[in-house]
Formats: structure tokens, C-alpha cells, sequence
């Protein structure tokens, strides 16, 4: 009887060494390991508690889908598919997923979770291994975005850690399951005294190259390039030892953690090999760093934006051009900032127009000021971390715009003081002659009789034909009525040759107000480009002619009801109906126009000319 009372306390003693291995193990693992019976969390470790971010009271009695958001990046509810997931358990199945929680300061993270199912008193529970996996995901994905670069290491390590977290799962249960974790894992597992091992796995001998009976404690920490004597070991109330030691060779980068265990001057060691991520690291920073590099000399503004078209960064050359302070653009949306068309927001023409090939299209952008600058935008969807951006290129075009509008107005002036060369030539010097012709004319049929009558009169009609097209021609190149009456009399004069033709409405606040002469010549020619159009291709019957003044601008509107055209036609097309000529024009005045038609609908522009103040 006493020998089975004496192998009984054995065998407590054995069970509470493991339980105790067990706890400290659960308590100094770098992950977060919970207990749950049905759908409630029941135990958590500290590592939870940090990685959750919340007490251990905020963590027990929770489902786990109240940690969670509404929803989880699949679309899924978490409820739903957390209840799922836990029934899957429960039937037996081994289960392993990724998942978002929220922290206690509402920050979203993504954990690498397995849940297993485990049986205690013929009571089923769910072990919970979960795995803090935010920075692996965004590294993950910057390096996927850098060619990939690491694709090995991950798959590696999702291997490793599958196997690791499906052992880790069976501590609890028996002691040799135990054995068989600490022995498997990734991480180099050792419990030791100064003068020697109570426990040490393959990995931990793998990592610092010997075999079990070659090492001793001191040995180990000089692999590790540390001096076990000059170490401050923990005691049984204190906070862990943590260093991160490169070992004897300085090749490595390891994090190393020491607890003190219950027995005194017993202690347990967790070494975890962190060197291929600090490969990973200093590729991710170093690409970061050129991106940066190049982002910021670039000579052309960069703004970065999310998917949602909401500004989050730009570089030098933009904030220099436009007047703007770094924190002033950020969050705001880039609709605010880029004016597109007033038909299109800016937003939809980025969304569309991102992709491989960068397209240069002409936009505005609103300086510091409230001004508006000309420029061209290209765009393409990149990836940054794990979010979609959209880098939009921003080049300055306000120099070659005011050189194009120079360069325009030039034409423009050149073309109308040749007009006006041509136009006395044939009023002065043809126009006399003819006059002469006439008077002569006049003189020989006084005196002539007979036959002569008749080719005295043909001769007096072609003369006066002459005459008629000569003064035509002289109002066409340089409209004398325009520079002697003003703009409203000589529209007024150019729609009176039409009434015959035409029902014509036109009204005018304009009140022989006079304006520059540039100006005058510009909105009479656009006026007279208009009615030829009609003449020309509009087979209309009615036109209607408004011209409105305000302190700033000329207001035109014009419309007809003829045969109307397809406004969204090439330039070559519309070039056809001259309304190619009307834009240049406007284009060389700052105007803005709207057109409105369609095949039958006639045709209507809304023109505004600006005349300052």
C-alpha cells in the first residue's frame, strides 16, 4: 500500500512539472494561446491579453466574432462564419484560417489562428493558437510588389508554423506530446541551470550548430555572442531577460527571451530566428528609400491616393508649384483638388484611365490662392503595403498654354492686318477704278443711241456687280461697320442680310458698348463662323441670336433648328463644319463653351467670352 501511495505522489509530482513547464511555456510564448467552451472565450494567456490590446477581464465571457468587425475582408459576416468555423471544430476537425480582430483601441489587426479540439473530464473545449500576423501581411504584400522576392519564405514558414501550432494545441494533454512540440517547433526551446540542460530541442541545437552532449549552458550563450555570468537572470517575481543577439559570428538575428521558472535557479530560454525577416526588412527599406528618393526629385507634382480617391501624400515639386503645406492635403479627396470636365468628376476619369500606359490628359488644379493652374495628369494603380493607390502624375503646362495663347493671338492679329491691308486695297485701289468704269459708263450711254443701249446697260450691271462684291469682300476681311458702329451694330447688320432667308430673334444688352478691338474681332468673327455654319450645313429655317453683357464677360447663345450634328465627333470631323475655327478662337480668349445637338435636334452653343473688369 505504501509503495503504490509513493508511486501515486510520483506520478502528482511528474503531472505538476509538466502543468507548471506547460504554464511557463504558455506564458513566455511570443504568441496568444486561448481556451474556449463552445462559442466563449474562457482563458487567455498575457500574450493575448497584448496582442488583443485589452485586459484579460475584457477577453473572457466574449464570442470571438465580438473581438472581430462586422465583416471580414471576404465579405463574410464574422458571426457567421466564427460560429461556422467553431462547429467545424467541434465535429473534429483541425482548423486554421486567417482573420481580423479589433484591439482595444479599435485598430484592426490580422491573426493567424488553428483551433483544435480537446477533451478534459469528458468536457469538450477548443484550444486557440492565434498569431499576430499584421506586419507579416504587410510585408508580405510590399514584397510581393518588389518581385516577389520572399514568396519561398513565406510558404516555408506557413508550413513550419502549421505544424508548430497544431502541436502546440496538444500540450495539455500529455507530457510526451509535449516533448514532441518543443522538439519540432521553429524556435529553439531550453530549460537549464548554470551548470547544466533539464530540457533542450533539436531546433535549439540546430540553431546554434552542436550536439547535446557537446553543449552547456555557458556554451550556448557564447554561441549566441552573450556571457552567461554578465547576464541578469531573472528572478521568480521579475520581468524576463530580452536581448536580441546576433550570434558568435554577428550573421544572425536572434530574439532571445529568459523566464524564471518555479523551481529557483531553474530557467527557461526561447530563441527565435528572425534573420531572413531582417533580409526582408532592409530590402522592403532600401526600395522604399529609392521610391522616396524618386518621388520627391521628381520635376513633375506626384500625389498618392487611395481607392477611394483620398489624397494621403504628395511630393516637393507639388507642394512648391501649387503653395501648399504637406498637411494640408491630407485626407482631403481629390475631387476638391483636380477639376475635370463639368460633365465627369476627376475621380471617375482616374478610375477609368489608370492602368499600364500613362495617357497625358489636360485638367486644372486649384492653388493654395483659390487660382486655377493648367496641367496634364497621367495615372496608374500601384501597390503600396497592401493597398491599392493610385500615383497620379502632375506636370505644370502654364508656361506652354500662355505661349500656345501668345503664339494663337499672334496668328490671329497677323491674319486680321492682313485683312484689313487686303481690305483697303480693294476699297481704295479697286474701288476707284470701278467707280471711274461707271462714271464713264454713264457718260457713253448719255450719248449713245440705238444698239448701244443694251450693251451700255449689261456693261452698267456687271460694273455695279463689281462694285457690290467688292464692298462684300472689304466687309468680309475687315468689317467697317464693326469698327465704326461697334459689335452690336454689326451683327445687326449681318443678320439683316439674312432675314429674307431666315425667322431671326435677336436681342442684345449689349448698347453700342464698345471693347477691345482684339475682343470685338473675336466675337464677330465666332458670331459670323456661326451663321455660315447654319448656311452652309444646317438646312435651318429659324435662328436665334442672343448676346449678353456683364462686367466681366459677353454672354452668346445661339441656336438653330437645322439638321444638327453628332457633338462628340473628332477634330478632324467637326473641322469639316467649321467648328474647329470657332473653338480656336475661343481657346485664344479664355472662353468656355458648351454645344449641344444631335442628328435632327439643330444645334446650341452657350459661349462665355471673358472681358475683365
Amino acid at each position: 500500500m505504501d509503495n503504490e501511495l509513493k508511486q501515486l505522489r510520483r506520478q502528482l509530482e511528474s503531472l505538476k512539472h509538466d502543468a507548471i513547464k506547460y504554464q511557463l511555456l504558455k506564458e513566455t510564448a511570443g504568441f496568444a494561446m486561448l481556451t474556449m467552451q463552445k462559442y466563449v472565450f474562457i482563458d487567455c494567456n498575457r500574450m493575448a491579453e497584448q496582442i488583443f490590446g485589452r485586459a484579460r477581464e475584457e477577453i473572457i465571457g466574449k464570442e470571438p466574432f465580438i473581438l472581430s468587425p462586422k465583416y471580414q475582408p471576404d465579405g463574410s459576416p464574422s458571426d457567421e462564419k466564427a460560429i461556422g468555423l467553431i462547429n467545424s471544430t467541434l465535429d473534429g476537425e483541425a482548423v486554421r484560417f486567417e482573420w481580423q480582430h479589433i484591439r482595444g483601441d479599435g485598430t484592426r489587426f490580422y491573426a493567424d489562428v488553428s483551433l483544435n479540439k480537446i477533451a478534459v473530464n469528458n468536457e469538450e473545449y477548443i484550444q486557440v493558437i492565434l498569431r499576430d500576423i499584421s506586419d507579416e501581411k504587410i510585408s508580405k504584400e510590399r514584397l510581393e510588389n518588389q518581385n516577389r522576392i520572399i514568396r519561398h519564405l513565406n510558404l516555408k514558414y506557413q508550413r513550419q508554423n502549421k505544424d508548430y501550432e497544431k502541436l502546440l494545441d496538444e500540450i495539455k494533454q500529455h507530457q510526451d506530446q509535449t516533448n514532441a512540440i518543443l522538439s519540432t517547433i521553429t524556435d529553439g526551446v531550453v530549460v537549464f541551470s548554470l551548470e547544466k540542460f533539464l530540457y533542450i530541442n533539436k531546433q535549439m541545437l540546430y540553431m546554434v550548430g552542436y550536439m547535446e552532449e557537446e553543449l552547456s549552458p555557458q556554451l550556448l550563450f557564447t554561441q549566441l555572442g552573450l556571457e552567461l555570468d554578465s547576464i541578469p537572470l531573472p528572478d521568480s517575481h521579475g520581468d524576463p531577460y530580452e536581448s536580441w543577439p546576433a550570434g558568435i559570428n554577428n550573421d544572425k538575428y536572434f530574439r532571445l527571451k529568459v523566464v524564471a521558472m518555479k523551481e529557483k535557479g531553474v530557467y527557461m530560454a526561447h530563441l527565435t530566428d528572425y534573420t531572413e525577416i531582417r533580409k526582408v526588412n532592409r530590402t522592403i527599406e532600401e526600395s522604399e528609400f529609392k521610391f522616396r528618393s524618386i518621388f520627391h526629385s521628381s520635376t513633375d507634382g506626384i500625389v498618392l491616393a487611395s481607392s477611394e480617391f483620398v489624397i494621403y501624400e504628395v511630393n516637393n515639386t507639388f507642394i512648391k508649384n501649387y503653395a501648399y503645406k504637406a498637411h494640408e492635403l491630407t485626407g482631403v479627396s481629390i475631387d476638391t483638388l483636380i477639376i475635370g470636365s463639368k460633365d465627369e468628376k476627376f475621380s471617375h476619369w482616374l478610375e477609368t484611365a489608370s492602368g499600364e500606359e500613362i495617357k497625358l490628359t489636360e485638367f486644372q488644379v486649384f492653388s493654395s490662392d483659390g487660382s486655377l493652374s493648367p496641367v496634364e495628369v497621367g495615372s496608374r494603380k500601384i501597390k503600396l503595403g497592401f493597398s491599392d493607390t493610385h500615383l497620379i502624375i502632375i506636370r505644370d503646362i502654364s508656361y506652354r498654354k500662355k505661349f500656345e495663347q501668345q503664339l494663337f493671338n499672334s496668328i490671329i492679329k497677323a491674319e486680321e492686318t492682313e485683312r484689313k491691308r487686303i481690305a483697303a486695297n480693294l476699297h481704295d485701289e479697286l474701288g476707284p477704278v470701278l467707280s471711274s468704269m461707271k462714271l464713264y459708263l454713264n457718260t457713253f450711254k448719255a450719248k449713245s443711241e440705238g444698239h448701244f443701249d443694251y450693251l451700255a446697260g449689261q456693261f452698267e450691271d456687271l460694273v455695279s456687280d463689281a462694285v457690290g462684291t467688292v464692298r462684300s469682300l472689304s466687309e468680309d476681311l475687315s468689317p467697317i461697320s464693326l469698327f465704326k458702329g461697334g459689335l452690336e451694330k454689326a451683327i445687326q447688320k449681318r443678320l439683316d442680310a439674312l432675314r429674307d432667308f431666315y425667322r431671326i430673334e435677336f436681342s442684345s444688352t449689349l448698347n453700342e458698348k464698345r471693347f477691345e478691338e482684339q475682343i470685338e474681332i473675336n466675337t464677330f468673327r465666332v458670331i459670323n463662323e456661326l451663321l455660315n455654319n447654319t448656311l452652309k450645313h444646317a438646312n435651318a429655317s429659324s435662328i436665334n441670336l442672343k448676346l449678353i453683357h456683364s462686367k466681366s464677360d459677353i454672354n452668346i447663345h445661339y441656336e438653330d433648328d437645322g439638321v444638327g450634328f453628332e457633338p462628340n465627333l473628332s477634330e478632324h470631323e467637326l473641322s469639316g463644319r467649321g467648328v474647329s475655327n470657332i473653338l480656336g478662337r475661343l481657346k485664344s480668349m479664355n472662353a468656355t463653351y458648351e454645344i449641344e445637338s444631335g442628328p435632327g435636334e439643330g444645334v446650341s452653343y452657350n459661349i462665355v467670352i471673358p472681358i475683365g473688369k
